[in-house]
Parts: C-alpha cells; sequence; structure tokens
C-alpha cells in the first residue's frame, strides 16, 4: 500500500527450484477467484494455483501441462470464447497451445489440427482483436517470418501474416505490444527488433509500416527486448517504453489536429496527425543495463502508472510523480534485487508488480 514491495515467493510456494524462468503471466485457469500463475521456463514450466490465502500450488502435472521446450513467452487468456483462460506458450520450437477444458485441466492441442505452424525461435507473443472479428487473434514474434494468427473460433487459427502485410515484419523479432494509439477502433501493433523497431498502423486487419513517419528513432545500437503501451501522462493517449540492451526509450504519444480546406467549406476538414517523441532521458529514465521487458502499474495508488523495468541485473521501479507533462525526476528510481539467473519477465497482479 506504500509503495515498498517485500519478496514471498519462497513463503508463497513459488518453489521452481533452479529453474531458469523466461516469462509469466496470470489467469484464473479454474474459475475461483484467484489469479492463478503460469511461468515458462527453459525446462519444464510450471503452473501455480493460487490457493487464496497467500500461497501457491504447483499443479503442472495434475493439469496437463508437460511444455518442456525452452519457452520465451506466453499468453494466458480466453482464445475460445468460453471464458476460461487457454494458453499460448512462445518456444524456440515448436510453440504449444494448451486449451482450457474448464475442469481445472488442459488439453494440449495438435499444433496442425489447431493451424500453429509456428517452428521457428518464437520470442514473444501478444493477443487482440487485430483482423476486427471480435475475437482474440495472436501475433507472435520470432526469428524469420513472423506469424498472424487469426482465430477462426472452435481453437483452430489461421497464418494471415502475409495477407495483412505483416509477414515480414522484423526478421529478429523480440517482442511486441498492441494499443488502438490512433483511436480508430482496431489494435496496432509495435515490434520490438535486434535490428529496427517497428510501428505498423491497422486499417482493418491489413497493416502499414508507419514507424518513420511516426517519429520512432533507429535502433541504438544495442538490441530492444520488450515493450508496452500505457498512458503515464493521463493525456488519454497511450504511450510507449521500448526496453533496449542499452538505453532504453520513452515515446509520448502527441496528436495534432488540423484544419483545412475552409476555402471551399467553412466547416473545413479536421484531419488529426499522431507523432511520437522520445522524451526518456528527459523523464528521467536512465536505464542502460541489459533490459529483458517492462511493464506500467499504479504501484502507489495515486491515480497515474509508474513504471518498471526489468534488466539483466536486477529491476529498476520508476515512480510517476503525476502532473500534466512527462515525469522529470530520477530521484524516484528505485532498485529491486534480483537472486539470480536473468530477469526477463513482469506481471503485475492486483496493483502490484511482481518480480519472477
Amino acid at each position: 500500500e506504500d509503495g515498498t514491495f517485500t519478496e514471498v515467493d519462497e513463503t508463497a510456494g513459488l518453489t521452481a527450484g533452479d529453474a531458469q524462468g523466461r516469462a509469466a503471466a496470470w489467469g484464473d485457469y479454474n474459475g475461483d477467484g484467484n489469479l492463478d500463475l503460469y511461468i515458462v521456463n527453459v525446462g519444464a514450466d510450471r503452473l501455480y494455483r493460487n490457493n487464496g490465502d497467500g500461497t501457491f500450488t504447483d499443479v503442472s502435472a495434475d493439469a496437463g501441462i508437460s511444455d518442456e521446450a525452452a519457452g520465451h513467452a506466453v499468453a494466458f487468456t480466453d482464445l475460445t470464447g468460453d471464458q476460461q483462460p487457454d494458453l499460448y506458450i512462445a518456444n524456440e520450437g515448436q510453440d504449444a497451445l494448451y486449451i482450457n477444458n474448464g475442469n481445472g485441466t488442459f488439453m494440449k492441442a495438435d499444433p496442425a489440427a489447431a493451424g500453429i505452424t509456428e517452428s521457428a525461435a518464437s520470442w514473444g507473443v501478444t493477443v487482440a482483436n487485430f483482423v476486427g472479428d471480435d475475437q482474440p487473434d495472436i501475433f507472435v514474434a520470432n526469428d524469420g517470418q513472423a506469424a498472424l494468427y487469426q482465430n477462426n473460433g472452435g481453437g483452430t487459427f489461421t497464418d494471415v501474416a502475409a495477407a495483412a502485410g505483416i509477414a515480414t515484419a522484423g526478421a529478429q523479432s523480440r517482442a511486441a505490444a498492441a494499443a488502438d494509439y490512433d483511436k480508430d477502433g482496431d489494435q496496432d501493433l509495435f515490434i520490438a527488433d535486434v535490428g529496427q523497431d517497428l510501428l505498423f498502423r491497422n486499417n482493418a486487419g491489413t497493416f502499414a509500416d508507419v514507424t518513420m513517419a511516426a517519429g520512432l528513432i533507429e535502433n541504438p545500437v544495442a538490441a530492444a527486448a520488450g515493450a508496452a503501451w500505457g498512458d503515464y501522462d493521463n493525456d488519454g493517449d497511450p504511450d510507449l517504453i521500448v526496453v533496449n540492451e542499452g538505453q532504453d526509450r520513452l515515446y509520448r504519444t502527441t496528436a495534432t489536429v488540423t484544419l483545412s480546406g475552409t476555402g471551399n467549406n467553412p466547416a473545413g476538414t479536421i484531419s488529426t496527425t499522431i507523432s511520437f517523441t522520445e522524451v526518456a532521458t528527459f523523464s528521467g529514465l536512465t536505464e542502460t543495463a541489459a533490459g529483458q521487458a517492462a511493464a506500467w502499474v499504479d504501484v502507489d495508488n495515486d491515480q497515474d502508472l509508474d513504471l518498471f523495468v526489468a534488466n539483466a541485473d536486477g529491476g529498476a521501479l520508476y515512480q510517476n510523480p503525476g502532473g500534466s507533462g512527462p515525469p522529470q525526476s530520477a530521484s524516484a528510481r528505485q532498485t529491486i534485487r534480483q537472486r539470480g539467473g536473468y530477469l526477463i519477465s513482469v506481471i503485475v497482479w492486483l496493483m502490484k508488480a511482481w518480480l519472477i
């Protein structure tokens, strides 16, 4: 409640041993009202059931979770329309799809039958209604050709990346984040890449590369590893944090409204241009460590979004002082200890940031 954190993983029962955690996500898989935790590891993944008293129980085997590939990311959300959260796991080899049976167990889908053709090294996954049919679709960031799986319903998908104009996006993509940054009703897509980061504007299911036109600068020498959208300045527009292996980038979104054509039409024509301004240094974001992921969350309950950045050598928490402009003080930075391995995932639960 006061913006500070206490490490409770061992007392909570999150005992994965020496497993090298890569990513994690929350979801109420058994419908008991408590958020459960899925952790992606280099080896066997873990599903922890929330007991409702601050402790967790490893139920991986009982729930039918058997993924032992080297994973990098996970989506824990309803993909079949039955109000039960399913699992999509981005692996270095064949990705995995687990369908929630509704009884506390999962069925591992046959990739070919489900239409999950991705077998390259997958690094990131984001779920959103990309094609405009009110069903959650799946974008997979990977080495090689990207995958955009249109949801057909019933647990099957079709890769429409080529038709959507996004198949060749980012030859070495590491993460992706979706948001309707231009407020036209469909989900746009930012892709963090080892080379050039990319911003794609969604136009009813097809995508246009607007990276340079929107003002997103070229990558620093270090590669990007993660990204997250969040309206940190409370102006109604989603802003963007890009986490790199060197200097991180913070892009503030600006909407410019132009009135033209008043000579022929007294009412004129109103057009809106969306652009991004890089404000990391100005905002007090000083991270130059090897970043892996980031999350926006209001940790101090003051109605504005704070920022947690996960680095290879520990985490940094930036407290947002609020106000109409971007934060201008780096004094609110707190370092969160990491016990070992490398840190690559940030999880948000009940307005608090948890470290895996």
